[in-house]
C-alpha cells in the first residue's frame, strides 16, 4: 500500500504550479488581465480629461 503523504506532496506541487501558471498568464507583460485593466484604465483616464477640459472651457 501507497503512503498518502507522497501523493497529497505531488498533488501540493500541482496545485502550486498551475496557480503560478494562471498568475503569468494574468499579470504577465502581455497577459490578458493587464491588457484589460490598462485599456479600461485609459478611458476612464481619457474620459476624465476631457470632462475637465470642457468645464475649463
Amino acid at each position: 500500500m501507497r503512503s498518502r503523504k507522497g501523493q497529497s506532496t505531488l498533488e501540493y506541487l500541482i496545485l502550486v504550479a498551475a496557480i503560478i501558471v494562471a498568475t503569468l498568464v494574468f499579470l504577465g507583460n502581455n497577459g490578458v488581465f493587464r491588457r484589460v485593466f490598462s485599456n479600461v484604465y485609459n478611458v476612464n483616464i481619457n474620459s476624465m480629461l476631457k470632462a475637465g477640459e470642457a468645464i475649463l472651457n
